[in-house]
Order: structure tokens, then C-alpha cells, then sequence
């Protein structure tokens, strides 16, 4: 059997190869790689930085790249121009980006060999170069280890914290909105403005966070999912201290909780985008089964009374009505956003609205109502939205879906090629 090293060296000359290729046909090579010591190399801080830098590179170089994951850990290799100066691109981001010297780019061009920097990279823990702590072994593995991951975790968390609170944003911002909350009305909600929206976000967007690092380093799905509830259940008592116990986005909670854990499951783990999805699909498998359970709740009333499944379902599906709208070109622009709300409320399981219908026939008629909308008539969704506040309608599980939409779209943006 073989040793790690043998493997790690076999990969290694493997990309060698695909670089000579390239370089062969004419075109100069950029290389992406997570820069981790030691002979474990597919780790889940490696996947998220060869991720996040790998969206990074896509939108720059502005062509997709090949990827491969082995023993040397994942690496995203890029054919490029073999005239300009990538070099000096390269070992800008390398320089002057919070993660930039935890990656290694290179760059090949005319010639089998990287280009060689200007300047030495300092060690992860004190001022010397690199190699100077390598060769003398002055710090221990999981010195070094700890020390990547406590700042490319710090990175990814505060650019999670932005995802979340600008799709929390993107929706609550959207006037006039079928009875939801707006910057300019509480509509069908008079226990709620747009300050206590604001502030209920505050209170959940850190443990939602949470989930995704959860996720990041778990392994078993319906595990997760328990963790994630319990994670849920702090959320939700941070949300009521920060609301005067008013439930601003417990439905939501869920919903994104679920995706993020999901999401971070998927990260850490190098899978595909769509893979979030049936991660979803995995954590809820036995979901629905609690809909037959007591105690009661309207939940269970609405599912076997109605067959309406609410967000249980829509989880159970492993989100399907968000995935297809995911492969459809989503623009964060009001306009578009508002269309796809609507979408939404026409296809989704909403048991908010059921509850607040008060019957299956009331419910049908506001779904068919607002799907009626075609196109973006302000003047129109004023009118409905002035009906929906009339009958205190509203729609908080269908703005979820459109919430977990945008962080996803987000999501996909920050850390995949597109």
C-alpha cells in the first residue's frame, strides 16, 4: 500500500502534467491551491479557500477553470492569455486579500516552471520566512492548522454575516408586499415594523452562522439536522428577547438554518452547488413523519386536513421550487425580486397564509390573486397588497423561500465558478 507522501508526490506530478499540456497548446497556466502543511491536505478549510478564491480567480480571469481534488488536496487550474503579466496579478491577491497567504497561485507561462516572486512569505505565526520556520520546525502542525483555521474561519464568518443580513435586507426592503412588513408599512402585522424586523435579524444572523460552521465539519446529516434544531431553538429565544416575544421570523429560522448547515456541509466537503439541495433533502428524510405525531398544532392540522406540508414539505422536497428558480437568470434588482416573490407565492406550500385564510378556499384565491400578476405593475400590486391588508393576509412562509433564494444566489456567487 502506498504512503500518503508517494500519493500526495503522484498527484503532484499529475498537475504537472496538465500544466505542460497547457502550455504545450500555446496558452500560459494559472494554478490554485490552499496552502496547508502537513500530509492531510483535503480538509474543510482547504475547500473553502480554494472555493472562495476560486470565484474570485473565475470573475478576474474570466474563464472556468479545471478542477481536481486528490491526496494533495483540491486545485483549480486555469488556461490563460500567455502574454499577460499574471504574475504580478497573482501575487497581488496573494499579498493584499484577508486570505490571500493561505493560497498559493502560480503562474506558468512559456516554460514548465512557476514564475518565481519578488519576495519571501512570512510564516503563519511570527515574522521569519516560511521556509526558515519549515526547515528548522519551529512551529508544531497544529500550531500552523489552528492558526489558518481560526482566520479563514473569521473571514468566512463575517462574510456569511453579510450574505445572510443583506438577503434578510433584499426582502424585508421590497414596498408594497402582499401584508408583509416593509420600510413603509406593517402591513397585515400590527405588532411589527420595520425597526423590530431589523432588530429580530440581529438577534438570529449569529446562530445562523452557526449552523454553517455545523455543517462545515459534520459528517452525518441527520445528526446535523438535530444540532441545528437546537441551534434553532436558542434562536428563536434571542429573537423573542430582542422582539418583546413577538415571533418576527421563527418560520425562517428554519428555513435558512437549514440551508446553511447544508451549505457548509457541502463546502466542507468539495461537492457540487446542487448538492445543497439533496444535503437539505438528506437532514429532513424523516420530516414530514412529525406531521402525523401529536401534540397538535396547525402545522399538523393543515397537512392532514388540507395535504398543505408548509415548510416541512418545501424542506422535505430538498427545496425544489427554490432550485428551479436558481437555474433561471435571479437578479437582485427590486423589480426582479418582487416577480419572483410571487412566483413563489403561487407555487409555494404557505401555511402562514392558511392560517390567516382561515379555509382552503379563501387560501386558494389569494395564492391565485397575486400569481395573477404578470408583470411588474406597481400600481397593481399596490391594489392587491391593500386587499391582502384588508383581510389580514399575509405570506411569511413564502417570503422565507424568497429569502433563502437571494442568500443562495449569494452563496453561489461568493464561493462557486459560475
Amino acid at each position: 500500500m502506498k504512503s500518503i507522501s508517494k500519493l500526495i508526490l503522484e498527484d503532484r506530478e499529475k498537475r504537472s502534467e496538465t500544466v505542460k499540456t497547457i502550455i504545450d497548446d500555446g496558452f500560459g497556466a494559472v494554478v490554485l491551491k490552499a496552502n496547508i502543511p502537513g500530509p492531510e491536505k483535503r480538509l474543510p478549510v482547504s475547500y473553502l479557500l480554494v472555493r472562495y478564491y476560486g470565484a474570485l480567480l473565475n470573475r478576474l480571469l474570466n474563464t472556468k477553470p479545471l478542477i481536481i481534488d486528490g491526496y494533495d488536496g483540491p486545485a483549480y487550474i486555469y488556461r490563460v492569455d500567455p502574454e499577460t503579466d499574471w504574475k504580478t496579478r497573482m501575487t497581488k491577491i496573494e499579498e493584499t486579500t484577508p486570505l490571500g497567504r493561505f493560497v498559493d497561485i502560480d503562474v506558468y507561462q512559456k516554460s514548465y516552471k512557476s514564475k518565481t516572486r519578488n519576495n519571501l512569505r512570512k510564516c503563519y505565526l511570527c515574522d521569519n520566512p516560511a521556509f526558515v520556520c519549515g526547515r528548522n520546525q519551529a512551529h508544531s502542525y497544529l500550531e500552523l492548522l489552528n492558526a489558518i483555521e481560526k482566520n479563514v474561519y473569521s473571514v468566512i464568518k463575517e462574510t456569511l454575516f453579510k450574505l445572510v443580513k443583506q438577503s434578510l435586507m433584499l426582502e424585508l426592503n421590497l414596498h408594497p408586499k402582499f401584508g408583509l412588513v416593509t420600510p413603509y408599512s406593517r402591513g397585515s402585522h400590527p405588532d411589527m415594523d420595520y425597526n423590530l424586523m431589523i432588530k429580530a435579524q440581529d438577534a438570529i444572523i449569529p446562530p445562523l452562522v452557526d449552523m454553517f460552521f455545523k455543517g462545515l465539519n459534520e459528517t452525518d446529516l441527520p445528526k446535523l439536522f438535530k444540532e441545528c434544531r437546537e441551534i434553532g431553538k436558542s434562536s428563536e429565544q434571542s429573537m423573542l428577547q430582542a422582539t418583546g416575544n413577538i415571533n418576527a421570523y421563527k418560520g425562517l429560522i428554519f428555513s435558512l438554518g437549514l440551508t446553511l448547515a447544508s451549505s457548509g456541509y457541502v463546502l466542507g466537503h468539495h461537492l457540487p452547488f446542487s448538492s445543497i439541495f439533496s444535503a437539505v433533502k438528506a437532514m429532513t428524510v424523516d420530516l414530514m413523519q412529525e406531521l402525523s405525531i401529536p401534540p397538535e398544532s396547525f402545522g399538523m392540522h393543515a397537512y392532514q386536513k388540507y395535504g398543505i406540508g408548509g415548510a416541512r414539505y418545501e424542506a422535505s422536497q430538498g427545496y425544489l421550487l427554490v432550485q428551479k428558480n436558481l437555474t433561471e437568470q435571479v437578479s437582485l434588482e427590486p423589480a426582479s425580486l418582487m416577480m419572483l416573490l410571487i412566483k413563489i407565492i403561487g407555487e409555494c406550500q404557505d401555511t402562514v397564509l392558511l392560517k390567516r385564510a382561515g379555509s382552503l378556499e379563501k387560501y386558494q384565491y389569494f395564492k391565485q390573486l397575486v400569481a395573477s400578476i404578470k408583470e411588474y405593475d406597481l400600481e397593481r400590486i399596490a391594489e392587491v397588497t391593500d386587499l391582502c391588508v384588508k383581510n389580514n393576509i399575509s405570506f411569511g412562509g413564502s417570503a422565507d423561500l424568497l429569502i433563502v433564494t437571494i442568500f443562495l444566489k449569494l452563496l453561489q456567487q461568493t464561493f462557486y465558478v459560475i
